[in-house]
Protein backbone atom coordinates (compact mmCIF):
# COMPACT_ATOMS: atom_id res chain seq x y z
CA UNK A 1 0.00 0.00 0.00
CA UNK A 2 3.01 2.26 0.66
CA UNK A 3 4.30 2.13 -2.81
CA UNK A 4 0.90 2.81 -4.08
CA UNK A 5 0.46 5.56 -1.93
CA UNK A 6 3.98 7.05 -3.46
CA UNK A 7 3.52 6.13 -6.94
CA UNK A 8 0.61 7.94 -7.31
CA UNK A 9 2.07 10.89 -5.18
CA UNK A 10 5.11 11.28 -6.99
CA UNK A 11 3.16 11.01 -10.78
CA UNK A 12 0.77 13.78 -9.06
CA UNK A 13 3.96 15.91 -8.05
CA UNK A 14 5.60 15.84 -11.07
CA UNK A 15 2.02 16.72 -12.88
CA UNK A 16 1.89 19.67 -10.43
CA UNK A 17 5.58 20.55 -11.51
CA UNK A 18 4.77 20.50 -15.54
CA UNK A 19 1.66 22.72 -14.73
CA UNK A 20 -1.18 20.29 -15.25
CA UNK A 21 -3.51 17.93 -13.14
CA UNK A 22 -3.64 15.59 -15.91
CA UNK A 23 -1.48 13.53 -13.31
CA UNK A 24 -3.84 13.21 -10.67
CA UNK A 25 -4.64 15.52 -7.80
CA UNK A 26 -5.22 13.50 -4.90
CA UNK A 27 -2.90 9.71 -4.30
CA UNK A 28 -5.00 9.19 -1.36
CA UNK A 29 -8.25 8.67 -3.19
CA UNK A 30 -6.37 6.19 -4.83
CA UNK A 31 -5.20 4.73 -1.80
CA UNK A 32 -8.86 4.34 -0.25
CA UNK A 33 -10.00 2.98 -3.77
CA UNK A 34 -7.52 0.48 -3.78
CA UNK A 35 -7.95 -0.64 0.42
CA UNK A 36 -11.29 0.12 0.90
CA UNK A 37 -13.11 0.02 -2.25
CA UNK A 38 -10.98 -3.27 -2.94
CA UNK A 39 -13.96 -4.60 -0.47
CA UNK A 40 -16.68 -3.23 -3.26
CA UNK A 41 -14.07 -4.10 -6.47
CA UNK A 42 -14.85 -1.76 -8.71
CA UNK A 43 -13.19 1.53 -7.00
CA UNK A 44 -10.00 -0.55 -6.83
CA UNK A 45 -10.14 -2.04 -10.77
CA UNK A 46 -10.65 2.02 -11.27
CA UNK A 47 -7.85 2.50 -9.38
CA UNK A 48 -5.72 0.51 -11.26
CA UNK A 49 -6.96 2.07 -14.85
CA UNK A 50 -6.30 5.41 -14.22
CA UNK A 51 -2.95 4.80 -12.11
CA UNK A 52 -1.47 3.31 -15.51
CA UNK A 53 -3.19 6.04 -17.32
CA UNK A 54 -1.54 8.64 -15.19
CA UNK A 55 1.91 6.88 -15.59
CA UNK A 56 1.48 6.75 -19.59
CA UNK A 57 0.40 10.32 -19.72
CA UNK A 58 3.91 10.84 -17.65
CA UNK A 59 6.07 9.32 -19.69
CA UNK A 60 4.48 10.97 -22.65
CA UNK A 61 5.29 14.32 -21.01
CA UNK A 62 9.13 13.01 -20.72
CA UNK A 63 9.30 12.03 -24.25
CA UNK A 64 9.36 8.83 -23.22
CA UNK A 65 7.66 5.69 -25.00
CA UNK A 66 4.39 4.45 -22.78
CA UNK A 67 4.08 1.23 -21.42
CA UNK A 68 0.85 -0.76 -23.22
CA UNK A 69 -1.54 -1.52 -21.33
CA UNK A 70 -0.90 -5.43 -21.67
CA UNK A 71 2.11 -5.60 -20.29
CA UNK A 72 0.85 -3.20 -17.17
CA UNK A 73 -1.65 -6.19 -16.21
CA UNK A 74 1.34 -8.98 -16.89
CA UNK A 75 3.54 -7.32 -14.73
CA UNK A 76 0.86 -6.79 -12.39
CA UNK A 77 -0.22 -10.19 -12.06
CA UNK A 78 3.51 -11.91 -11.34
CA UNK A 79 4.52 -9.32 -9.37
CA UNK A 80 1.25 -7.88 -7.02
CA UNK A 81 1.08 -11.81 -5.10
CA UNK A 82 4.86 -11.27 -4.01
Amino acid sequence: MIWWYRSNREVADYGRARGTDELGTSPVKSLLAVTLGGLIIVPAIMSFISTHQRITKAQALTGQTPISGGISVLLYLVFAPA
